[in-house]
């Protein structure tokens, strides 16, 4: 299994990139440890997607979708018994930013 860590110093570089070329825009967001289990326990998902999306009252946000071994999205509208889910439950950074740090100042 191939291992995508990266280091803090890395990680702090990268993201400083982000905060400097868009520094209007958020700088990340929480995911609630209940739903990315959720996604990632569901039958036949291998990965997770996010998209970034706009809210009724235009914040940003994200969407979290379970992806299949063949790296399409796990979604069944005509059939909900399947319980393939989407997910919005996300907190964007700001406001939910804790305490500085290397990655968020």
């Amino acid at each position: 299994m191939p291992n995508y860590q990266i280091s803090i110093a890395e990680a702090s570089t990268e993201t400083a990139r982000w905060r400097q070329a868009n520094p209007n825009s958020l700088k990340g967001f929480v995911l609630h440890k209940e739903d990315l289990q959720g996604v990632l326990n569901e039958p036949g998902v291998e990965k997770a997607r996010i998209y970034l999306a706009l809210d009724s009252n235009n914040k940003e946000k994200i969407v979290l979708v379970g992806v299949d071994s063949s790296g399409n999205d796990m979604l069944y509208p005509a059939n909900p018994a399947n319980n393939q889910g989407v997910y919005d439950f996300s907190t964007p950074c700001p406001d939910m930013c804790g305490e500085a740090n290397a990655l968020n100042s």
